[in-house]
């Protein structure tokens, strides 16, 4: 007989919008601008060390989202900025502006307020009090209007929401099984809204490329996806069909948060600790000899670079360097950890990466 879920009540808390404090805040960004991603208009190529996105000095961002070649912010007051390649026109507070390489109020959402803002590689979604968003323009994702949604992350072309009473859902692309199923007779495609298939309740969600992960209510860990280069962090061959437990963390301490590239992972656990696992092509895992052993208290990946910000408020890279994403200001991969350094940071608020670039959200005091 097949298990039936365990009917046990939780409630995961849903997002808010972040209530910061009267400290402004300034965008850093830095790499390839081949696609307008780093906000800097087309007379800007590339960027090698980190410059401040001026025009978003207006805008009062609190939160960042990183697609490949695009990006997204959220606001003060629960709107939406987008730049990059965006296929779309942007809604500029000046009218006479329509380049999509300058920050400017996504379309669609001027009734709603905003609280969380994703980027995919090719899809951009935001979550409001009235449900899912979807680009472009920003339109209402009907197929979840029934569900009590607290929380949505994207990856490369697929979608994971989490409902308040824990249970999991995804859509979208499923060449990878990256939605956590079988492709069946009665499913060919992933284009409808399908639970996923775990006993426990989820409280987390992180997805990135085209794997996943899902933390449940235990602490237990679950993977599924492209397992390629070992990605997922199973020893089982490509791909991991349906989420499977990740062995390795569950004596562990709490984790705190996994961030995926297109073919590694990083996590991090409640004591600062950052693992990494699978390809090192670029030597995006880091691992090797370092300066110092501090502990991490953000932790974020582009595509094939990753990033980390220690308990010393310093920002580190390593990596692919060929789109100078490393801020080493060369073109040169990094196997061991290289430091950011620009005077303009005060408290790091949090730190992101693109196909071919990276940028640091710092604060600073009005």
């Amino acid at each position: 007989m097949p298990q039936k879920r365990k009917h046990v009540m939780i409630e995961v808390e849903i997002v808010k919008l972040p209530t910061p404090d009267s400290k402004r805040i300034k965008l850093f960004t830095l790499g390839n601008n081949n696609c307008g991603e780093l906000g800097l208009g087309y007379d800007v190529e590339e960027m090698k060390y980190p410059r401040h996105v001026e025009s978003l000095a207006d805008f009062n961002i609190i939160k960042i989202s990183c697609g490949s070649l695009h990006m997204a912010a959220l606001t003060r007051d629960g709107k939406v900025i987008t730049w990059g390649a965006l296929g779309r026109v942007t809604k500029s507070k000046d009218p006479n502006a329509t380049d999509k390489n300058v920050p400017a109020f996504a379309q669609g959402l001027d009734d709603m307020v905003i609280v969380k803002v994703v980027c995919g590689s090719n899809i951009t979604l935001t979550l409001s009090e009235k449900g899912i968003n979807k680009q472009s323009m920003f339109v209402n994702y009907g197929p979840t209007s029934h569900l009590k949604i607290t929380d949505i992350t994207v990856g490369e072309n697929h979608v994971l929401v989490l409902t308040t009473n824990g249970y999991l859902y995804t859509f979208g692309c499923m060449d990878s099984y990256q939605l956590g199923r079988r492709i069946s007779i009665r499913k060919p495609n992933g284009l409808m809204l399908t639970p996923v298939k775990i006993l426990s309740r989820i409280k987390m969600i992180f997805a990135r490329g085209n794997h996943s992960f899902a933390i449940d209510e235990n602490g237990i860990i679950y993977a599924w996806g492209q397992n390629m280069d070992g990605q997922c962090g199973i020893l089982l061959p490509n791909p991991i069909i349906t989420p499977m437990k990740l062995e390795f963390f569950k004596n562990s301490i709490r984790v705190n948060q996994i961030s995926m590239g297109l073919h590694h992972t990083l996590v991090l656990l409640e004591n600062g600790e950052v693992y990494s696992f699978s390809s090192t092509e670029y030597g995006q895992l880091g691992i090797g000899v370092s300066e110092g052993n501090r502990k991490s208290p953000l932790i974020a990946t582009g595509d094939h670079h990753s990033m980390a910000v220690n308990d010393e408020n310093k920002v580190y890279t390593w990596g692919f360097g060929e789109t100078y994403a490393l801020g080493n200001q060369s073109k040169n991969d990094e196997l061991l950890l290289v430091k950011i350094n620009c005077e303009e940071f005060e408290e790091i608020i949090e730190v992101g990466g693109g196909s071919q670039y990276s940028v640091i959200l710092s604060s600073y005091r009005s």
